[in-house]
């Protein structure tokens, strides 16, 4: 099986008789794709992160039931072809995105990145997290509520600048206070113009914040603690 060209696997339609394992040593480089949209579960489960890197757009654009692939398979996929997934993401595990390259990982786009799962969130390993970019942190629809400071703390603080004024309504003030200097600092100042919370940060906390944008409304209503927190910087 693995001395079979991929011409002349191109050639054929019927692979109904292979096992998972025999699949995976085919060169599926030249598979059609009708052929590829309809794979048998058996034949999903055997193909390998090596086969999916030879597929081409075309072809990545004709899997079907992704989430019935090897987890493992994942690390197969470029930056290119991730945009080509027609597959909503909400059905990918987290171990599935934990297996993607760097590369690969932030090629998905900000409208994929709206269809993944909580579970699947929360299920990324933190190294995974902090290669979020700014973009796909504005692309996630899922309720920032459910996402703890934990979360937040692992992303890398510039992805923190994608967090849009929408996702700021709903991140609860028991989570943003335990948010740590770097990724306080981070957010830009039309952020902390809409963040809601201030009140409930510590002096050293506000101090490491963008406040140039705070209207004049919010700055005249500042606490005491606020007040003491204020840097010669946020003044000028």
């Amino acid at each position: 099986l693995h001395a079979l060209t991929a011409e002349q696997i191109g050639g054929m339609n019927n692979f109904g008789g292979l096992s998972s394992a025999q699949f995976g040593l085919l060169d599926l480089s030249k598979m059609q794709t009708s052929v590829i949209s309809n794979w048998s579960q058996t034949l999903r489960a055997g193909v390998t992160a090596q086969q999916v890197s030879t597929l081409s757009n075309e072809q990545v654009n004709a899997l079907q039931s992704l989430n019935g692939m090897s987890v493992y398979s994942a690390a197969g996929f470029s930056k290119d072809q991730i945009p080509h997934i027609r597959m909503s993401f909400y059905y990918f595990s987290s171990a599935w995105y934990n297996n993607l390259t760097t590369e690969a990982f932030q090629a998905i786009t900000p409208e994929q990145m709206g269809q993944i799962f909580l579970d699947a969130f929360n299920g990324m390993d933190a190294e995974r997290r902090s290669q979020l970019t700014a973009e796909q942190v504005g692309g996630i629809t899922y309720n920032f509520y459910f996402f703890s400071s934990v979360w937040f703390n692992s992303l890398n603080p510039q992805a923190m600048k994608g967090i849009t004024a929408d996702q700021f309504t709903h991140i609860q003030a028991d989570n943003f206070k335990h948010w740590d200097n770097q990724h306080l600092a981070a957010l830009t100042a039309a952020q902390v113009a809409v963040a809601p919370h201030l009140n409930a940060l510590t002096s050293d906390q506000f101090g490491y914040l963008d406040i140039s944008q705070l209207p004049v409304s919010a700055i005249s209503q500042l606490s005491k603690t606020e007040y003491q927190g204020l840097t010669a910087q946020q003044i000028a």
